[in-house]
């Protein structure tokens, strides 16, 4: 079945579904000018510094308890803390939108932050496998164009880049792009909020000779998303003991959940980037290595099963459990809950699995 899907796809649409994330990378870079107009940032301040350094958990443990906030960066911080969909991003000559782009789930706490990007074909090329087991080594190519990512970003009021603004600079704790090579710019962006904080635009700090920021997205907050804020993690997996780190984040009705790839891919990137190791893998027919590839997890979705407006694969009205997913990187997992009795607890700020 998969074969003859491909097979009757016209060709330069499926090309233009497998360069998905090569234009996500035009944008973001302002068509690939970033690397000629940003060259005075600190290293540390690149996304995947801390994580490489494995310094993840203790830069956040004390950063979350030393950030001392003003009333200034207060207001900024609670303006962009929410669960926010995407509804415009551009840069270069690229756009893309929420209508046939892709689905984004964006959800931040005060502290930590996850972000799930979904491209559209992906809901109507995949819904009808359970497993990896059915797809063609094509199709796994294919599902290999997504993105999820999650960590913590500190917002400077102060920086020359962004006077009197928020300038916020994310660290990337987990990264379904990361394979051991660092995003070789940071992830820094100055915040605009609308005036009932309804709406946020995030602009490249970096300008071009015409002064225009290089890159914009538009968030704009979902439904029932304020009230309760919940941000967690963890290190190790206590049922295999294994590292492998995991965050949950909630704000209002809704909560994001990232967990890192159960192997070590950190020496991988040196062969390349996540998307040139998939097609060498592809091209070797090597499922195994590109099965790895394509483990990480993230899910997206709803605590109380009330319906709402958010973008989803199937009608809410049909979620009658709590913390029920309704959008996963694996579309297989949508539609089960991500907790259920005795599987996790809280204690003491901490999150404790089996028990309960």
């Amino acid at each position: 079945f998969a074969f003859f899907v491909f097979w009757l796809m016209e060709e330069g649409k499926l090309r233009e579904m497998m360069e998905w994330s090569k234009r996500q990378g035009e944008m973001v870079s302002g068509g690939g000018r970033i690397v000629s107009l940003w060259k005075d940032y600190n290293e540390e301040d690149l996304p995947h510094f801390l994580k490489i350094n494995h310094r993840c958990a203790p830069t956040f443990i004390r950063w979350a308890k030393e950030r001392g906030d003003n009333e200034e960066k207060r207001k900024v911080r609670e303006g962009v803390t929410g669960s926010w969909n995407r509804h415009i991003f551009a840069g270069g000559w690229t756009y893309s939108d929420h209508l046939s782009g892709e689905d984004v789930f964006n959800v931040v706490t005060n502290t930590l932050f996850i972000d799930i990007r979904i491209p559209k074909f992906s809901t109507k090329m995949f819904s009808h496998h359970k497993n990896f087991d059915t797809f063609s080594l094509e199709e796994l190519r294919l599902f290999g164009r997504r993105h999820a990512f999650g960590g913590f970003g500190a917002i400077d009021m102060n920086n020359p880049k962004g006077p009197g603004e928020g300038v916020c600079t994310r660290h990337h704790w987990i990264d379904w792009n990361f394979v051991g090579k660092m995003r070789p710019r940071p992830n820094q962006w100055r915040i605009e909020l609308n005036d009932d904080r309804s709406k946020w635009k995030e602009w490249s700090i970096v300008r071009d000779s015409f002064d225009q920021h290089l890159y914009m997205e538009m968030w704009v907050k979902m439904h029932n998303s304020n009230g309760r804020k919940i941000a967690m993690f963890r290190e190790v997996d206590e049922k295999n003991g294994k590292k492998r780190p995991a965050i949950l984040v909630v704000s209002g009705n809704y909560f994001n959940y990232l967990e890192d790839r159960d192997v070590d891919l950190e020496s991988a990137g040196d062969s390349g980037s996540l998307i040139e190791l998939i097609d060498k893998a592809a091209t070797q027919k090597d499922r195994t290595t590109l099965l790895s590839y394509l483990s990480l997890t993230a899910h997206h979705g709803q605590i109380d099963p009330t319906p709402s407006p958010s973008p989803s694969s199937f009608p809410l009205s049909s979620l009658p459990l709590p913390w029920m997913i309704h959008r996963s990187l694996h579309p297989w997992k949508e539609r089960k809950q991500l907790f259920q009795k005795g599987e996790i607890q809280v204690i003491n700020g901490g999150v404790r699995e089996g028990e309960g």
